[in-house]
């Protein structure tokens, strides 16, 4: 600080430096504060008293007038939580360099960066963000007070994401400021976006993203005591694509969502699912019962369904299904959504190897209701076997649950079905019995001309393990995952019935 200018009641300083600055904000779960409302002003307070004045004075009269050419921050900490929801923000290893200039006008014009590490936490759950490079360059110009501040430039870079800021901020030192701020980022990398997450959150996402963003926010409103600004604008996605443990989910990604006033987002969702079209539009509400009223359409071709399921060896799919239904409900109570449209089965075909003949829908409708999926008359046939179904599935959300199974209620019709043309395995020899089976292991006698373990297995019986001597001793054991009684004999073998 020079000397000689402060008998003149100035103060003029080449460099104003803090360091280790640490501040703690907090916000209880009522809503209130320890940090007030960040304001040199009372709420009482007569407007025209300006920044830097005494209460009582006349604006003219300041206490001093301050030349700073430059100011720094080194091994600054900064700490918000909020307790509603157990949101805490946390900036570490703060460091800002900014030279200021005073104009002819009387303006300001700051002109500086900044370095620090971003944390965020909610809950007790990991990390959304964890020592994420966070740097800052601006260019911002202020009035004579400081109390209005018009953003000229300004970039927010996260590892390798850029964001850019313009816009003004006034009533710095009241109590309630206002906001006009336009917020945008061009062709950013989705991958650079999931670069920033920790890898514990990186391994909990379901699938892995790829494409790119373009977005343009406006923040508009006031921010202080009680009061927040809106958030409004675009973001669009294209070149996207999603996958699961490597296997392709979606092909030709593009979205466009919409924030809306009251925070919810319009959402327009197209893509290439199974090789068929996929459309999502609707509304999804991010503020209050946070509920989504969404329309699905779609037709995957089931050709491509091994491509997404791993399928039980031999089975194969063909045919499409039409998709057409609306989706209502909380977004964070999956079992509180319910279903309104239609899903119509087109030349479905599904061969097992069990199956001589395969199983095929050639058309129908399936009616989705609330939690119910009804139908009425489905056909259906194996080989040359025609049948009708008709029921529901009471509860479509019980998928959701590993402990539960959708339970069908209904009823099948049809003139025949040839069990025996169904099945591609040659049904068992009806001389062949359990009694035969046994004694001809004792005595190490052939059955039928067939060696025991063949006929064993023809008839469905299973060897287990080993035991010591000839003759039945005592049932001592049942399998009742498989629904089989054995008992253990006198030779090192045992013998297993299927109970009926």
């Amino acid at each position: 600080v020079k000397l000689l200018p402060l008998l003149r009641r100035e103060v003029q300083v080449h460099r104003l430096t803090v360091d280790g600055l640490e501040a703690d904000f907090r916000i209880s779960s009522d809503g209130r504060s320890n940090f007030g409302d960040l304001s040199t002003r009372n709420a009482d307070q007569p407007e025209e008293v300006g920044a830097g004045t005494l209460a009582g004075t006349e604006v003219s009269e300041r206490p001093f007038t301050l030349s700073l050419k430059s100011i720094r921050f080194n091994n600054g900490a900064i700490k918000f939580s909020r307790d509603s929801d157990t949101l805490v923000v946390g900036v570490g290893n703060l460091g800002l360099k900014a030279n200021i200039r005073r104009e002819a006008d009387g303006s300001w014009l700051l002109v500086g960066s900044s370095e620090s590490e971003l944390d965020l936490h909610r809950g007790e759950a990991s990390p959304r963000l964890e020592k994420v490079p966070v740097g800052l360059s601006f260019d911002v110009q202020a009035d004579d007070d400081l109390n209005s501040l018009r953003i000229l430039s300004g970039e927010m870079r996260m590892d390798r994401i850029a964001l850019y800021v313009t816009g003004d901020v006034n009533g710095v030192q009241d109590p309630v400021r206002s906001l006009s701020l336009a917020l945008s980022g061009q062709d950013l990398p989705i991958p650079d976006f999931l670069a920033v997450l920790p890898g514990s959150v990186r391994e909990d996402l379901p699938v892995e993203a790829d494409g790119v963003l373009d977005l343009n926010l406006w923040i508009d409103g006031e921010l202080g005591p009680g009061r927040f600004p809106e958030a409004t604008g675009d973001v669009a996605l294209t070149r996207g694509r999603l996958a699961l443990e490597g296997k392709p989910l979606t092909e030709d990604l593009s979205a466009e969502f919409s924030l809306l006033e009251g925070l919810s987002v319009q959402t327009h969702v197209q893509a290439s699912v199974l090789d068929g079209p996929l459309a999502i539009d609707g509304v999804i509400a991010l503020r209050g019962a946070r509920e989504v009223d969404l329309t699905f359409s779609a037709a995957p071709h089931l050709e491509e369904l091994g491509t997404l399921l791993e399928l039980p060896e031999g089975v194969a799919t063909q045919g499409k299904i039409d998709i057409q239904t609306r989706v209502t409900g909380p977004s964070k109570d999956l079992a509180g959504l319910r279903f309104d449209g239609e899903l119509r089965p087109d030349q479905i075909s599904i061969s097992h190897p069990s199956l001589a003949v395969p199983f095929e829908i050639p058309a129908g409708v399936l009616r989705l209701s609330g939690i119910r999926a009804v139908v009425e008359g489905l056909p259906v046939s194996f080989g040359d076997d025609h049948l009708s179904i008709s029921g529901e599935i009471t509860n479509l959300l019980a998928i959701l649950d590993r402990e539960s199974r959708p339970r069908f209620e209904g009823s099948v019709q049809g003139p025949r079905l040839d069990l025996r043309r169904i099945s591609a395995n040659a049904p068992p020899d009806s001389t062949l019995t359990y009694g035969k089976i046994a004694f001809a292991k004792i005595g190490g006698w052939p059955v039928g001309g067939r060696g025991f373990q063949e006929a064993a297995e023809e008839l469905g019986l299973a060897r287990l393990t080993p035991c010591p001597s000839p003759g039945f001793s005592r049932s001592d054991w049942i399998r009742s995952s498989t629904a089989r009684v054995a008992w253990r004999t006198s030779r090192p073998e045992w013998i297993s019935v299927p109970l009926s």
